[in-house]
């Protein structure tokens, strides 16, 4: 088995140890890794030199099972959250990531994906399951605005949930091109806040009701302070969403929340929706093709993680093994 270990700020290691085999418990499976998904998170622990496998989340395929309902080859995502001893854990956070070629799992970390979902697409689902859980927390009312603070695959998918459920969202960027593409998403309302006001443009289109909720996508957005809070309601709900739980670009005044009585959640998970995250996908309830970012082979993760930390962009990236 061949492993990428993070060893030191900015670097790699090749790990390699004897092949395994599952025990004889019918829940553990042996998987090939087709796709570890890169996140905001595993960008963060390359950057600092936290010593762990990265990534969260993979594409990948039945290598062995006791499970006799299941088939060699079959595809499955191979989600990030697993309980161990009563715990809560998070792949490539709390114990070892995706970045190797096989791994032995349990039954509850798998979903095998239905036929029509592409690898692509299902690259997404933890986003998804993220928007999902976000929007829940938020709670959100059919035709109540929502500001959506960061134009990523993250913050588009969030738009196009709150879409789905007949809420009104407005993601706000400062790089056309990304406002572009949730416009291609069925995104009506943008706001691109180098070149218009932010509080005018919300005065206008809500017709001087304001926003009762917002989100900021921590990972992309260098400003989650920048919210000002004129274009928000008094006891508004506000979330914080993103997988980076470093919170290095966490900086923000907090005095409005008691002064407008607002309510403040952060999530970094989506660890209930992912079921509800495969069904969005598989019925095309959300647009994800915009977002499919680079991918570089197992040899060429050193040089890409680099890369992806000068500009990762907002977009699903991974290494193919």
């Amino acid at each position: 088995m061949k492993q990428l270990v993070i060893t030191s700020k900015r670097s790699f290691s090749v790990n390699e140890e004897p092949a395994s085999e599952i025990g004889t418990d019918s829940d553990e499976i042996k998987v090939k890794i087709a796709r570890a998904i890169i996140s905001s998170s595993d960008l963060s622990n390359f950057n600092s030199g936290e010593k762990i496998i990265p990534c969260r989340s993979a594409i990948a395929y039945i290598s062995e099972s006791n499970n006799d309902s299941h088939k060699k080859g079959q595809k499955l995502f191979l989600s990030p959250y697993f309980m161990a001893d009563g715990k809560k854990l998070t792949r490539g956070v709390d114990v070892s990531g995706c970045l190797q070629d096989f791994c032995i799992v349990k039954e509850e970390a798998i979903r095998i994906l239905p036929e029509g979902l592409t690898e692509d697409r299902a690259m997404f689902i933890e986003d998804v399951a993220l928007a999902m859980t976000a929007y829940g927390n938020l709670g959100v009312e059919k035709t109540e605005y929502l500001l959506i603070f960061g134009a990523s695959a993250l913050g588009a998918i969030l738009a196009q949930i709150a879409i789905y459920y007949q809420a009104i969202p407005i993601i706000i960027d400062d790089n056309d091109s990304l406002l572009k593409k949730a416009q291609d998403c069925g995104v009506y309302y943008t706001i691109n806040s180098k070149k218009e006001s932010i509080s005018e443009m919300v005065r206008e289109i809500t017709g001087g009701a304001l926003a009762t909720h917002a989100a900021w996508d921590c990972d992309v957005s260098s400003e989650p302070g920048r919210l000002k809070f004129a274009h928000i309601r008094r006891g508004s709900n506000l979330a914080l969403i993103g997988f980076d739980i470093t919170g290095n670009r966490l900086v923000a005044d907090v005095a409005p929340l008691l002064k407008y009585e607002l309510n403040l959640v952060g999530i970094n998970n989506g660890r209930k929706e992912i079921d509800s995250a495969i069904n969005m996908l598989v019925n095309e309830a959300v647009m994800v093709d915009e977002y499919i970012g680079e991918s570089a082979t197992f040899d060429k993760a050193q040089k890409f993680f680099e890369k992806l930390l000068e500009k990762a962009g907002g977009f699903k990236h991974y290494i193919s093994i």
